[in-house]
């Protein structure tokens, strides 16, 4: 049996996104937590990163698959940094994966995409700087699933070529699935298939 942390992604997406995944997962008896982060409006990164801290906390759990969904990349990083020692394996679902001291516009404007554009509005929480530790999260195993037909793709095109170039170096595992960026809703059996195998890689 594995624990996963499911995280979802910014704006107006809430852990009832990975319902269906969760279900899928929970009939092999794994144990699985889709927490519903703060309102992005009255929020920031730094508190999204302590309530999944104290989730993590409050129920004692260790050995952790932690997964984030778009944005939800920014958080499980910095998650990953303060208690590396409860991670088996960091898996990045069609989301960001930030350099130190970028945030969620930052990355964008990278590739030249205004997320303002899609409707994300620049709170705090999206233009508050990441400040993980990178040679921690270098050594942790990690895992990008890309999804192809994101509206994002321009941005984690990106983040997925990335990881194949970095595979050995940086620990990574890649995959791609065919659908659009809200794949744990589009696809859930085959994002809970992913999922289930990283538990074993």
């Amino acid at each position: 049996m594995s624990t996963y942390v499911l995280i979802h992604g910014g704006s107006n997406r809430n852990g009832g996104d990975w319902a269906k995944v969760k279900q899928v997962l929970e009939t092999h008896s794994h144990k699985v937590f889709c927490p519903a982060l703060s309102a992005a409006k009255h929020s920031s990164l730094t508190s999204h990163i302590l309530e999944v801290l104290s989730l993590i906390d409050t129920n004692n759990l260790k050995d952790i698959i932690l997964v984030g969904h778009s944005y939800g990349g920014m958080v499980i990083t910095e998650v990953a940094s303060k208690i590396p020692e409860k991670i088996n394996r960091l898996v990045y679902l069609d989301a960001v994966v930030p350099h130190k001291g970028q945030s969620l516009f930052d990355a964008a404007i990278v590739v030249g995409i205004d997320l303002k554009s899609y409707g994300v509005e620049p709170f705090k929480t999206f233009t508050e700087p990441a400040k993980f530790d990178e040679k921690i999260i270098k050594a942790l195993p990690k895992t990008y699933i890309f999804a192809t037909q994101s509206e994002f793709k321009k941005l984690t095109s990106k983040m997925f070529e990335t990881a194949k170039q970095k595979a050995k170096e940086d620990h990574w595992n890649y995959f791609k699935i065919n659908t659009t960026h809200l794949a744990m809703i589009t696809q859930p059996n085959e994002v809970a298939k992913i999922l289930f195998q990283q538990a074993y890689s």
